[in-house]
């Protein structure tokens, strides 16, 4: 699991009160999801996504787009 729920809640709380962060937050958000179609279609692309999802900056990504609402929270 990514994040307990009391983090979760933080984090979705962070981003509906705090516009600076949501600002930054969604920029990460449309860099990292830029990178992962960018890696996509090369050879070994989906691998490559694949580790850069599992990555700390992935997990990142991941919960930056639950709190956001962008992906629903497995």
């Amino acid at each position: 699991r990514l994040m307990d729920g009391g983090t979760a809640r933080a984090v979705a709380d962070h981003w509906r009160s705090n516009s600076g962060f949501r600002e930054l937050a969604t920029r990460y958000i449309g860099e990292f999801e830029a990178l992962i179609a960018r890696v996509i279609p090369e050879r070994e692309g989906r691998s490559l996504a694949l580790a850069l999802l599992s990555s700390d900056a992935g997990k990142l990504y991941v919960a930056l787009s639950q709190a956001s609402g962008r992906l629903q929270a497995g």
